[in-house]
């Protein structure tokens, strides 16, 4: 069982407030390292009752000396703690701890059950957020707080810690870690309530409006008590806002979206210009989705370059990249009138495509058919084919092109 002399608390808890030091307006409940402190201390501190003049009712900024503070929570959302002006963390882990904690009116008591989170209904749970700034590794911060057995805040503080492990010392921030220039301007977090600000106003503006009518209401750079009370840039609204749209339907409502986009637009290609047809063919039954896409070019190029006795081209077949969960297939061929003047040789140009879930015999049987129903010549005439070696593809090329010779690729 651990126990604080009792000095040390009442020194810490009950001081004059004109003998507290200060960290621009909020108060410093130690200042000097405090990494040693074990979690029965850190439990001892977050429990014990104190004079409101040692609680920070804003949250600490830009702190880049040894201090730790004490943060009420009903004036500082909890959210907000992880933006504090020095710019991005790495995260070197967020553990739990089990207590048993008995607390009185004269002393604290707790013992450490286990170094992990163990269910009992009369357990704390201490919660400690390591970090280390990316601008200045040799500088960790430490958010910790309590959770009581009904899940609540204890006593709706937390305690920030920031620590050098060498001499303390002044740092410039660095760039988001993402950028591509190193001449970029030094990232700031944004507060978690100011995104959330952010969200709101969003739903009936765009982004550059959503990003000034936030930044007005929130009082502007000049106002603002922090970088990240504020959205950084205008960026970050449309980002927000994109990120929005491709998350707000689950994976099974975008399935049905993108087979009813593609089935509306296959009608609209319908009542259009036969010529101007791009969607070949879609197929969600009994095999999963694909379909089938290439222009009246594409295929009358097929014909023209594949099935001449005299020079034709090797007409590909090879499974590519993947969009997602979708498979992407093209044929390729050479365009035996044109020469590149970087290599010297034919070009190789894109014909029908397919795009589908499998890479089974079934959906490349169904994707040749679909070929050759667009361009009927292509199966007697065809010279040539090549794979990659793709077992079931090779299969169904040999069965759709029986007169073609078979190459690797």
């Amino acid at each position: 069982m651990f126990n604080f002399n009792s000095e040390i608390e009442f020194f810490l808890s009950f001081r004059d407030p004109d003998e507290l030091e200060h960290f621009g307006d909020v108060p410093i409940y130690v200042r000097g390292k405090t990494s040693s402190f074990s979690g029965e201390k850190v439990i001892k501190i977050l429990a014990m009752k104190r004079n409101v003049s040692v609680l920070c009712k804003q949250q600490p900024q830009r702190v880049q000396i040894n201090a730790s503070f004490v943060i009420d929570l009903r004036y500082v959302t909890f959210e907000d703690l992880e933006a504090d002006d020095n710019g991005s963390y790495i995260n070197n882990g967020s553990p739990t701890h089990t207590f048993e904690c008995d607390f009185t009116v004269e002393k604290v008591k707790c013992k450490r059950i286990a170094t992990k989170r163990i269910e009992g209904s009369n357990y704390y749970y201490l919660v400690r957020k390591y970090r280390k700034c990316a601008s200045a590794t040799d500088l960790t911060r430490t958010i910790s707080y309590c959770l009581t057995p009904s899940g609540e805040i204890l006593n709706l503080v937390a305690f920030v810690q920031n620590n050098f492990k060498g001499e303390e010392h002044k740092f410039k921030l660095l760039g988001h870690g993402n950028a591509k220039s190193k001449h970029v301007a030094p990232y700031q977090r944004t507060k978690e309530s100011t995104k959330a600000h952010l969200r709101l106003n969003l739903k009936d503006n765009t982004p550059k409006e959503a990003f000034q009518k936030t930044n007005r209401e929130l009082g502007g750079a000049m106002i603002a008590a922090s970088a990240g009370q504020t959205p950084r840039n205008r960026k970050q609204a449309y980002n927000m806002k994109q990120y929005k749209h491709a998350g707000s339907t689950s994976l099974g409502d975008q399935s049905s979206d993108v087979l009813g986009s593609l089935l509306s637009m296959t009608n609209d290609e319908k009542q259009g210009d036969p010529n101007n047809v791009f969607i070949r063919s879609i197929q969600a039954h009994p095999i999963p989705l694909f379909l089938v896409l290439a222009t009246a070019t594409q295929f009358q190029n097929l014909e023209t370059y594949c099935t001449s006795q005299y020079v034709s081209s090797v007409m590909t077949v090879d499974p590519t990249f993947n969009i997602g969960k979708f498979s992407v297939t093209p044929v390729t061929y050479q365009d035996l009138l044109l020469i590149s003047k970087r290599t010297g040789e034919h070009p190789i140009c894109i014909g029908p495509l397919l795009i589908s879930q499998n890479l089974t015999y079934d959906v490349f049987s169904d994707f040749i058919y679909c070929i050759q129903k667009n361009c009927p010549s292509l199966k007697q005439g065809s010279r040539s084919f090549g794979t990659d070696g793709e077992k079931a593809l090779e299969k169904a090329l040999a069965e759709g092109f029986p007169t073609a010779s078979s190459l690797g690729v």
